[in-house]
């Protein structure tokens, strides 16, 4: 984990834009077949929470075009006993603050 880490602080100190993506155990599964959860404080990955591949794809796609997502660090999981949507919601992307 420190090499992933210093590897974060490198992007972060390039001068280049960038979102780091941190998806929870990735598993198998259809686009929105979960409730997408978005956070940066670890909280929606501790516990073993996984996430789908699909989920964490659209996740990738709608963050590259998002302006909120721009420099910043985000934990996403699937909240499995929750249905989600085929789209995963811009919504989740409202709070999200650049990294310091």
């Amino acid at each position: 984990m420190d090499l992933k880490f210093d590897g974060e602080n490198l992007l972060r100190q390039s001068g280049q834009e960038y979102t780091i993506v941190r998806p929870g155990a990735l598993c198998d599964g259809p686009l929105g077949a979960a409730k997408v959860l978005v956070a940066q404080t670890n909280s929606v990955i501790t516990g073993g929470k996984k996430s789908t591949r699909a989920d964490v794809a659209a996740f990738c796609v709608m963050a590259a075009e998002h302006e909120k997502a721009a420099n910043a660090t985000v934990e996403i999981a699937s909240d499995l006993t929750s249905k989600g949507s085929t789209t995963v919601p811009k919504r989740v992307l409202n709070g999200i603050t650049p990294d310091n």
